[in-house]
C-alpha cells in the first residue's frame, strides 16, 4: 500500500512537465528541409533537386539518375531555370514546385524531356525550346505505356508534346494521360499521337500552335474530350486510319483551316463539341466512313459547317447548324456509294422547318472524267428549333 500518495501525485505532475520541456525542446529529429514539399505519397523515395536543403541536386537529371522504379524526384524553383534535356528511363514521379515558375529549358537542343519508361508522371513544370527539327518535342513519349502528363506549361518547342509507339517494331503505346497542360505557341502540333491506343486527353488549353493542335495517325480507341483549342491551323486532325476515337465536350475555334479534320478515319463518335469561328470549315470529312456525328454546335464557321468528300454510311444527328458562311453542308459522293448514304435525323438547320430538310450536295461519275451532277440527301425529322448544346 502507497505510503504517501500526496507524494506520488506530485512526483508524476513534475515528471510529466518535464516530459513536455523535452518534446517542445527537440520536435523532430533529422534533417530539416528548409522549404517543405506538396509532393504526393509515393512507394519510393523522394529525391530534392534546387532548393536550399542539404544534400539536395543541382540538376533534373542527377537525381533521375539515382533514382529507382516509384520514386519521386521533386523540383524547386529556386534553382530555375534548368537547362537541361532530360531522359527518363525508369518509373517514377517527376514533379515541380509550381508550373508557372518551375522551368525546363531545353536549349534547342534535341528533346526537352523523353520518356522511355512506362508508368512516369510528370507535372507542374514550364517546359521550352526544344531543337526545332521535325521529330523533337517538349514531351516526347516513345514507346511506353501508362504516362500521366498533367499540369504543365508547354510551350515554343517543335512539337509540343508527341506520343509515338514504333511500326516497325509493331509497339503501340496505351493507357496514357495528357490532362489539364497548357500547350502553346508550338511550331509543328501541339499534341501527336501516333501508334497510340485506349489514351486520354483531356481538358487542356491548346492555343496558337502553328499547325495542327491536336494531330493522330494510327491512333485507335482513344478519348479526346474537354479541350480548349484554339487559334491553330486546324483544331483537330483525325488522320490515316484513326478509327473508333471518341471525341466529345470540346472547343474548336478560330482555326486557320477546319475546326475539326478527318481523312481516312472510321469509325468515330463525334459528340457534344462546340466548334465554332473556323475559317473554312467547321468539319471536313474525306474518305472517312462509318463516323457518328451527334449533338454538336456547329456555328459561325466561314464557308461551310460540315463538308463530306468521298465519305459514306455516316450519321449526322441532333446538330445546330447555325449561321454557317456559304452553307450549312455541302457533300461529294461518288456513284458507287449512293446506296451506302449518309443518314440525317433531327438536326436545327438554323431556323423551324415543317416536314422534311433537303441537304444538297452533288454526285460524282467518276471525277474529271466525267464530272459532278446535283444531288440530295433528306433529314428526315428536322428540329424545329436549336439544342442546348
Amino acid at each position: 500500500m502507497m505510503k504517501n500518495p500526496a507524494l506520488f501525485n506530485k512526483t508524476l505532475v513534475i515528471g510529466i512537465i518535464f516530459l513536455l520541456i523535452g518534446i517542445c525542446a527537440n520536435p523532430s529529429i533529422g534533417i530539416i528541409m528548409e522549404k517543405e514539399s506538396n509532393n504526393p505519397i509515393t512507394n519510393g523515395n523522394t529525391l530534392y533537386v534546387g532548393g536550399t536543403g542539404p544534400n539536395n541536386y543541382t540538376q533534373i537529371q542527377d537525381a533521375i539518375n539515382d533514382a529507382t522504379d516509384g520514386d519521386t524526384v521533386y523540383v524547386y524553383d529556386d534553382s530555375s531555370p534548368y537547362y537541361e534535356n532530360i531522359w527518363i528511363d525508369k518509373s517514377i514521379n517527376l514533379i515541380g514546385e509550381n508550373r508557372d515558375t518551375t522551368l525546363i529549358d531545353g536549349s534547342e537542343n534535341g528533346n526537352v524531356v523523353c520518356i522511355k519508361s512506362d508508368g512516369v508522371s510528370i507535372s507542374g513544370f514550364t517546359i521550352m525550346h526544344s531543337e526545332y527539327e521535325y521529330i523533337y518535342a517538349g514531351i516526347e513519349i516513345y514507346e511506353a505505356s501508362n504516362i500521366t502528363v498533367s499540369n504543365n506549361i508547354i510551350t515554343e518547342n517543335n512539337f509540343g508534346i508527341s506520343v509515338r509507339g514504333e511500326h516497325q517494331h509493331n509497339y503501340y503505346t496505351v493507357n496514357n494521360m495528357i490532362s489539364d497542360n497548357i500547350i502553346s505557341s508550338n511550331i509543328y502540333f501541339g499534341i501527336w499521337l501516333t501508334y497510340c491506343n485506349y489514351s486520354t486527353v483531356t481538358n487542356n488549353v491548346i492555343i496558337d500552335n502553328v499547325e495542327q493542335g491536336i494531330h493522330t495517325n494510327f491512333a485507335c480507341y482513344n478519348t479526346i474530350s474537354g479541350n480548349h483549342v484554339e487559334n491553330n491551323q486546324n483544331g483537330i486532325t483525325l488522320f490515316q486510319f484513326s478509327n473508333n476515337n471518341i471525341v466529345s465536350g470540346n472547343k474548336f475555334a478560330n482555326s486557320k483551316y477546319h475546326g475539326i479534320y478527318l481523312r481516312e478515319s472510321n469509325g468515330n463518335i463525334l459528340s457534344g463539341n462546340n466548334v465554332t469561328n473556323n475559317n473554312l470549315r467547321g468539319i471536313y470529312f474525306r474518305n472517312s466512313n462509318r463516323n457518328n456525328i451527334s449533338q454538336n454546335r456547329i456555328t459561325n464557321n466561314r464557308i461551310c459547317g460540315l463538308t463530306m468528300e468521298g465519305a459514306y454510311s455516316n450519321f449526322i444527328s441532333q446538330n445546330n447548324f447555325i449561321d454557317n458562311g456559304v452553307s450549312n453542308v455541302r457533300y461529294v459522293l461518288m456513284i458507287t456509294r449512293i446506296f451506302e448514304k449518309n443518314k440525317w435525323d433531327g438536326n436545327y438547320w438554323g431556323k423551324p422547318v415543317e416536314g422534311i430538310h433537303l441537304i444538297y450536295g452533288k454526285i460524282s461519275l467518276f471525277g474529271f472524267i466525267f464530272g459532278t451532277f446535283p444531288w440530295f440527301q433528306i433529314d428526315r425529322n428536322p428540329a424545329k428549333e436549336p439544342y442546348d448544346i
